[in-house]
């Protein structure tokens, strides 16, 4: 029930003009209007409201003093706890101009009020409130009234159920039993806690409380039966029907139905197509039928006839149930056929990896198509094992990409799952949408193999073009475009570290580019030199399907013990983006509309499309600009000009994947030309002389770099350079670079022209000058202990013709004029040693450089070796850390195997154990020399294991079982043993679930020759994790020269 309640002044109707001195007027003798009743109530009265109604209430009027203003406020308090809340707050001004005017006046200022509305939102639930309203003058604390109002909120009183029932059979005969299934809706609850109570022979008495009973009727006649129920409030609806028990027992009749296409007379039917439905109907006591029709499973059966024969047309695809209701006049039987229309899914293919190594990948492409034979995107598709019906990996939609950027094969999609168990398998595809009939047979299936672990396939590469491949230059982003070659190479280790070289016989190689698009390519071998093994992706047709992330899957099969290895890289397939080549300015010479083709003013295209298939859009125009532009039919420029002026606009073109290629264009509109200029610019290349000066023997020129400054130009500028005034147009581009091949003089002249065919000239004066001599000394020392003699050679850049030497040692001209000179420094000083260089032009050049004599120093130094012992093959690394003697030195080095050397620092390589005394003897630049050795322990060469052999597997358990729900820890008890003949040194253990991003490691810590290592490490399942199978994957990894990286797996369930 709603009411509203007012404040409501009842005396009289303050006149503004009544009030001279500062109070406020307000009638406090309020009452409540019940708009219900029509009724005035008292108001020490609580008013009543069902929780949940609105309550609207009106202040009343009130006023004061022209020019003050009153602040008015209203709040509900709830009583009896602290619950207050400010529902209205407002300012009145008393307005002098407005309260001067004349009762006539339509502009007169009313006696202030206002109202307020509480809903749900407001009150705090059932209890007594009052409303407490409050005037008050604005800065004056003595100038208050207020009033309050009682308010009650009530509990919404609870709605009786509705309540109905049907019985079976609907006819009964006598004998029959007869079941009862009641209909009840609560409005105040969930239809819970209903109570039933039968009333079978109409005597008042309950026979029932069963929600369903059933009861057997011993004679014929009419039987009202009454079904009352109560719900969980108490309160009660009935509902009575009679029951009419025959005394002569019937036979209902027996029905089939079918369907056809009322045309062709087959099952083929397609959307607004008229479908004939014929029911079947024998009835052994000969009633006569009457039929009725359920053609869209409403449970209404409509238009009632003797006919059998009834039509439908359905407007929408998919699996329709459709119903026949056959009555006798006592029995009335449904039956109902499935109508397949606009057809059905069916599986068309099915195409897995026929082997898959245990713990790895199997990929199952699946091609659904519908009764025409047609692709069907939007497919939902499962693969099952055929013998079990488990569902393997993720369901995945035909048409649709994991990720946004890769495209699929029409009506097919892929299904990555990992197998982790030997044995041969074979496996269905399910497939439903939507509106179709689903195809939930076994057919067709695919059979594979999950074979054990061989081999390692490692140096898995993929390359470019067959020069990368020649020179192992193996492809960085791993992004190959369609129509793009596509190499592969890797090898495969056996487990006495060797590799295999197959026989294609007894052990076979594979690789596969796997799509999850759908689609999977078997790659072609090509020679390769041993043990290398080489495969290579016939390009990609252009107009392909396959796109975006793929897997280049390989294998190594040993045929004989179905044994092998399995490896996978990702790599990405684009799509070749469109071109544009020519895109040229667009001049609108009048103020006319007008239109352009793209597809005729601007050259694009795509190697994968039609140019007619590129669609172009135009955006970032100026708001200001002096038109309006859009795009007809993807490729019809509209321009509608309004003034004269130009603005920039980006046009950019894209093919049917979805990829852009974009331009800024200027487009101007009408207008008259203004004066064009231009002005050339030219400096030395980069790589020039900055001076101008062409050097002798450079046989590409001197390049100069011109551009220019045109002002004043309208539209798309073109440009003709003669670099050197002969009237021949060397260049027709922007900035072009020009090589002067001999020194000399030369005019350079630019000719510029604009859309509105201006012309501007201008001219460039250029000088190449031949070029300067420059020497640099170079020395066989910077000084040294005395005696000592140094080698000095002149090396000279430039000069024309031959050139004569002159050498002096502090400034005495020394009797050598080649290009080296030898001098021996006998004095502890600072020398100075120079030369000038003379060419046959007469330029000269020269330089100095300081040696400083020395007193003589012995040798000292340091022989550092790293590592002093270890396992051959044993690498060594030696080098002679310098202390003290006189530059330059020699080494002699003996390492002790038969082997020497003469560098300060080198690698040595031992294969075999043994003890090793390696000497080095240091001789400086004035023949000191010193000596020192040092001793190398190899190891015998380890025993041949290899680093997968090295980890003993002994233990890897889920202590707590597979199954974790999010939030849960999961408790990982990883054991092993080190089987190698070393140490294992900073050994490191981490737990991984990939998919869900989740990590825990142990370590670093060593693991001794034969020694066992347990560790529990503990994971947390994320909350965010979903409901399927992961991979729960451990590590155990090494660094350094024993590198070990061994992994085991563990299927872990998240419910």
């Amino acid at each position: 029930m709603k009411k509203t309640l007012l404040f409501v002044l009842m005396t009289m109707f303050l006149m503004v003009s009544i009030v001279s001195a500062a109070q406020i007027e307000w009638n406090d003798d309020l009452m409540w209007w019940d708009k219900e009743t029509f009724t005035w109530e008292d108001d020490s009265k609580t008013i009543e409201i069902i929780n949940g109604d609105t309550v609207t209430i009106d202040s009343g009027y009130f006023v004061t003093e022209k020019g003050e203003t009153i602040h008015a406020k209203a709040e509900l308090i709830q009583v009896g706890t602290s619950f207050k809340k400010l529902i209205h707050n407002e300012e009145f001004f008393m307005d002098p101009v407005l309260m001067e005017l004349p009762d006539n006046d339509p502009n007169k200022l009313p006696t202030p009020f206002f109202n307020v509305a509480l809903d749900s939102n407001d009150y705090n639930g059932l209890g007594n409130y009052k409303v407490k309203i409050t005037l008050e003058v604005v800065d004056s604390d003595e100038l208050t009234l207020f009033d309050s109002l009682n308010l009650e909120v009530s509990p919404v009183p609870s709605q009786p159920p509705t309540v109905d029932f049907t019985w079976v059979p609907n006819v009964p005969q006598m004998g029959n039993t007869v079941t009862f299934t009641p209909t009840v809706n609560d409005p105040d609850g969930d239809n819970n806690n209903i109570v039933y109570s039968w009333d079978f022979n109409d005597n008042g008495f309950e026979d029932s409380n069963s929600e369903t009973p059933a009861i057997v009727f011993d004679a014929e006649g009419a039987y009202p039966v009454t079904l009352t129920v109560t719900d969980e409030d108490g309160v009660s609806a009935s509902e009575t029907k009679t029951v009419q028990v025959s005394g002569v027992a019937n036979h209902p009749p027996v029905v089939t139905l079918d369907y056809e296409n009322a045309m062709t007379g087959d099952q083929n039917i397609d959307v607004g197509e008229s479908v004939k439905f014929t029911a079947t109907a024998t009835d052994i006591d000969g009633d006569d039928l009457l039929y009725s029709w359920d053609f869209d499973n409403d449970g209404n059966f409509e238009g009632e006839s003797p006919s059998n024969i009834g039509f439908f047309q359905y407007a929408q695809p998919g699996a329709h149930v459709a119903w026949v209701g056959v009555s006798d006049g006592q029995s009335f039987v449904t039956e109902s056929v499935i109508v397949n229309i606009g057809g059905y899914l069916l599986v068309d293919n099915i195409d897995c990896l026929p082997e898959v190594i245990e713990g790895n990948n199997q990929y199952c492409d699946v091609h659904v198509v519908d009764s025409a034979g047609e692709p069907v995107d939007g497919a939902t598709v499962e693969i099952h094992y055929d013998n079990s019906g488990v569902q393997k990996g993720p369901s995945c939609v035909t048409g649709e990409a994991e990720n946004p950027e890769d495209n699929t094969v029409t009506g097919a999609c892929s299904v990555k799952y990992q197998e982790d168990l030997i044995g041969e398998y074979t496996v269905y595809a399910t497939a439903s949408k939507l509106n179709y009939a689903q195809d939930i047979d076994h057919e067709p299936t695919f059979t594979y193999n999950v074979l054990g672990h061989k081999y390692n396939i490692v140096d898995l590469e993929v390359y470019e073009s067959p020069n990368d491949l020649a020179n192992n230059v193996p492809s960085v982003d791993k992004e190959f475009y369609r129509n793009e070659d596509m190499y592969v190479r890797f090898r495969v280790m056996e487990d006495d570290n060797s590799f295999l070289v197959p026989d294609e016989i007894n052990q076979i190689t594979k690789v596969y580019l796997q799509g999850m698009g759908g689609k999977k390519i078997l790659m072609t071998k090509i020679p390769s030199q041993a043990p290398w093994l080489q495969y290579k992706l016939d390009p990609i047709p252009l107009d392909d399907e396959y796109l975006g992330l793929g897997q280049v899957i390989t294998f190594a099969i040993d045929v004989n013990e179905q044994l092998g290895d399995q490896e996978e890289l990702d790599v990405t397939i684009l799509n070749n983006p469109p071109q544009i080549n020519v895109f040229g300015d667009i001049v609108v010479a009048d103020l006319m509309a007008t239109q352009i083709d793209l597809f005729d003013h601007a050259d694009a295209s795509d190697v994968e499309d039609d140019e007619t298939e590129l669609r172009w859009s135009i955006s970032n125009v100026d708001p200001l600009a002096t038109f309006t532009a859009d795009i007809e039919d993807d490729h019809l420029l509209n321009i509608l000009p309004m003034a004269e002026g130009f603005s920039q606009a980006t046009f950019t073109v894209m093919d049917t994947n979805g990829a852009t290629a974009s331009v800024d264009v200027t487009i101007y509109v009408g207008g008259q030309a203004g004066d064009l200029t231009t002005t050339i610019i030219a400096t030395p290349a980069a790589d020039e002389d900055p001076t101008w000066v062409l050097q002798e023997g450079d046989v590409d020129g001197f390049k100069v770099d011109f551009t220019h400054n045109t002002v004043g130009a309208v539209g798309q500028l073109t440009f003709e350079w003669d670099f050197d005034n002969d009237g021949v147009i060397d260049s027709l581009d922007e900035n072009p670079t020009h090589a002067y091949m001999q020194p000399g003089a030369y005019l350079a002249v630019l000719t510029v022209q604009d859309a509105f065919n201006q012309i501007a000239t201008d001219t460039f004066a250029i000088e190449i000058g031949s070029d300067g001599m420059v020497v640099e000394i170079e020395a066989s020392t910077n000084g040294g202990g005395v005696p000592f003699d140094g080698t000095f050679t002149a090396n000279v850049e430039g000069g024309f013709g031959d050139l004569t030497y002159e050498w002096s040692v502090d400034g005495v001209v020394q009797p050598e004029t080649t290009e080296e000179f030898v001098y021996t420094f006998t004095e502890e000083k600072e020398y100075e040693v120079k030369v000038v260089v003379t060419d046959n032009f007469g330029n000269t050049a020269e330089d100095s450089i300081k040696i400083t004599g020395e007193p003589d120093q012995e040798v000292t130094f340091n022989l550092v070796a790293n590592p002093l012992k270890g396992h051959a093959p044993l690498d060594v690394n030696f080098e002679v850390v310098l202390l003290s003697g006189n530059s330059p030195f020699t080494y002699e080095w003996d390492l002790g195997d038969d082997s020497s050397e003469n560098k300060k620092a080198f690698k040595h390589l031992y294969t075999e154990e043994g003890d090793y005394e390696v000497s080095v003897i240091v001789t400086d630049g004035d023949g000191d020399k010193a000596s020192a050795t040092v001793t190398i322990h190899v190891k015998d060469t380890k025993t041949q294991v290899t680093p997968r052999k090295v980890v003993g597997w002994s233990k890897l358990n889920l202590i707590n079982g597979e199954v974790y729900s999010p939030g849960e820890f999961a408790d990982v008890l990883v054991n092993f043993e080190n089987k190698g003949n070393w140490d294992m040194e900073d050994v490191k253990v981490a737990v991984t679930i990939p998919e869900l991003a989740v990590r825990r490691t142990a370590g670093p810590f060593d693991v001794g020759e034969g020694e066992e290592i347990t560790r529990v490490m503990q994971i947390e399942i994320p909350f965010y994790a979903q409901p399927g199978e992961y991979d729960l994957r451990v590590v155990i990894s090494t660094d350094g020269d024993d590198k070990v990286h061994r992994i085991k797996h563990r299927r872990i369930i998240i419910e």
